[in-house]
């Protein structure tokens, strides 16, 4: 069984354990931080009704925005020949 990072990892990065350990359990708490940030603001949407302009929004994108799509993409400006 090998554990988080290796000691491989911790030797060649020349690191006292308690330091590498310390450093480890920062990232993790970083990372878990993050994603319990991100799944609180995802949850705040769930909670939170939408208005009714939201929803005109979203009926408008689902009845229109194809149309967008399909189109011919726009070619880009020619430029002007630059006098001489």
């Amino acid at each position: 069984m090998t554990s988080i990072g290796g000691s491989s990892t911790r030797k060649a990065a020349k690191k006292e354990p308690s330091r590498w350990l310390q450093e480890a359990a920062s990232e993790y708490l970083r990372k878990r931080t993050k994603v319990e940030e991100v799944e609180a603001y995802f949850a705040g949407y769930e909670r939170t009704p939408l208005s009714d302009d939201e929803l005109a929004l979203l009926r408008w994108n689902a009845e229109h925005f194809s149309e967008a799509l399909d189109e011919p993409a726009l070619r880009p400006k020619q430029r002007c020949p630059r006098p001489t």
